[in-house]
């Protein structure tokens, strides 16, 4: 539970010696050294242990910062352009998605704020999320166990729920079908132009118009006792309006939707058990057209 620190020489025409090693008491347990970049650019060192901690250098000293987490076993930066400079901790029974601030800048050197984590229970197994930005929205899919009567047998029931990112109230909720599985979650929204000139029409919109808030499309698959693979499913196409959710469109499948992606605007891609679909949005009816597939996958999953 010790970590250790080796000074090095400063001057640049210094031999490369470690110097006498200096050790820091930090937890019970072996700890685990992951090293990345705070979104500053500044060099910084996660400590995972029952007692994480944060390593980071003021004025040619080492700073340790305690980190806010009942515990982290494994730590890996994740960052993608919803989240980005995230980080992704796992310890027995949870995974969490945390943001590091970085040092405050202030007159005559730097100061290390604390990290801060934000837990907010579902009460429902999380299944998938899409950050909705022009609404500072998220969508999920959770599960949650349930029984027809008291002792009878337990079934999975899927839901689409959207929170507010800030305060996590919850805006609203759709239940899919008692024997669907929702697999697959994309929010799509159109370009800055043609968002303008759909701004008049936005009734009608493209996929992705949703009034200027985007549509929230999602895969699922019927799930049937008798079947090893699903044979159906269907691709929903939701619109998020004031404390409600309108489904705008849902098209039928051959299969389970595994996988969603959006070419461009209007065109949508999805994986259906071992076929790569392409569907066209068109606004006027408005529906999912197949236009193309490509068969002889295993399993399109991503």
């Amino acid at each position: 539970g010790k970590l250790l620190y080796f000074p090095l020489p400063t001057a640049e025409d210094a031999a490369p010696v470690l110097g006498a090693p200096k050790a820091v008491p930090l937890a019970t347990q072996p700890l685990s050294l992951v090293a990345y970049t705070a979104d500053d650019g500044e060099p910084l060192v996660f400590c995972c242990s029952e007692r994480p901690a944060l390593v980071h250098a003021s004025a040619g000293q080492l700073l340790f910062s305690s980190v806010n987490l009942p515990g982290a076993h494994v730590l890996a930066p994740f960052s993608c352009d919803a989240l980005p400079g995230c980080l992704a901790a796992a310890d027995e029974e949870s995974l969490l998605l945390g943001n590091v601030l970085s040092p405050a800048r202030r007159s005559g050197g730097g100061s290390y704020r604390r990290p801060q984590v934000s837990t907010y229970r579902l009460g429902e197994q999380p299944r998938r999320i899409a950050p909705l930005p022009t609404r500072r929205a998220l969508a999920l899919l959770t599960s949650t166990g349930e029984r027809a009567v008291p002792g009878g047998e337990e079934t999975e029931r899927y839901k689409l729920r959207v929170f507010d990112d800030s305060s996590f109230a919850e805006l609203a909720s759709a239940h899919l079908l008692p024997d669907e599985a929702g697999l697959s979650i994309l929010v799509s929204v159109l370009g800055e132009e043609e968002a303008a000139e759909g701004a008049a029409s936005s009734s009608v919109g493209g996929l992705g118009g949703g009034g200027g808030g985007g549509y929230i499309v999602v895969g699922t698959a019927h799930i049937l006792p008798d079947e090893p693979e699903p044979t159906s499913g269907r691709i929903l196409v939701f619109e998020l309006q004031e404390g409600s959710l309108e489904l705008r469109h849902e098209a039928a499948v051959r299969g389970a939707v595994y996988s969603l992606a959006e070419l461009s605007s209007g065109l949508l891609l999805a994986g259906v058990n071992n076929k790569l679909q392409l569907f066209e949005w068109e606004a006027g009816a408005p529906r999912l057209a197949l236009r193309a597939e490509h068969c002889g996958h295993i399993l399109v999953l991503y």
